[in-house]
């Protein structure tokens, strides 16, 4: 894998950066980031964190139901801890036993999240805030759990806020789809700190395969 980058544009507060992953001669991803300096301005949040459990209390995945259902790589990096949403292991896991498959999924959100952190102790900077972004299994699944679905990402765009208060500590991810058509759905997502401090939002495309 090489990447290239190149500033698209830079001032004095704000600079635009172009970045090319190749590999085997092929671009396999573009990213465009922005970088900028803070400044004395107007503040306001008109969003704040969701009232749930913390994450000491409430219990780890049960692993016995997760080799069943089967995981993707990444999330083997994380800890997590779902207080936000459906459960879609309940329903997986009844179906891969023997229960009743079918969608009942009309009147179910799109709506999912919780506490997660690094497996492996590592203070949360941009870099982990953007790989929390993403970690999470797409909100899609809690509304149909037994549906066998692939979402694979068009486009992520985040925004970054602010770094947590306790940069050890867990991060609260929110996570919903307002709409899907076409082959496509939408996904947006919050991320706070244990006090309840907005960190980013990101707001992704997503296509059904």
């Amino acid at each position: 894998m090489e990447t290239a980058v190149k500033i698209v544009r830079q001032g004095r507060r704000v600079a635009t950066v172009r970045a090319v992953l190749t590999q085997g001669g092929r671009e396999c991803i573009v990213a465009i980031a922005t970088f900028a300096t803070s400044g004395d301005a107007l503040e306001f949040s008109e969003v704040s964190a969701p009232k749930v459990p913390q994450p000491e209390e409430i219990d780890p995945p049960d692993e016995s139901r997760l080799s069943k259902v089967g995981t993707v790589p990444i999330s083997d990096r994380f800890q997590q801890r779902l207080c936000i949403g459906m459960n879609p292991l309940d329903a997986v896991s009844s179906q891969n036993e023997g229960g009743p498959a079918n969608i009942e999924g009309e009147s179910r959100p799109a709506l999912s999240g919780g506490w997660m952190r690094l497996a492996e102790p590592t203070a949360v900077d941009e870099a982990v805030l953007a790989a929390m972004c993403d970690a999470w299994f797409p909100p899609i699944f809690a509304k149909f759990p037994r549906v066998p679905l692939a979402v694979p990402t068009v486009d992520l765009t985040l925004h970054i806020l602010q770094l947590p208060e306790d940069e050890h500590g867990w991060v609260l991810g929110e996570f919903w789809s307002p709409v899907a058509r076409g082959g496509y759905l939408v996904e947006e997502g919050n991320l706070w700190d244990q006090v309840g401090n907005l960190l980013a939002r990101s707001r992704q495309l997503a296509v059904f395969a």
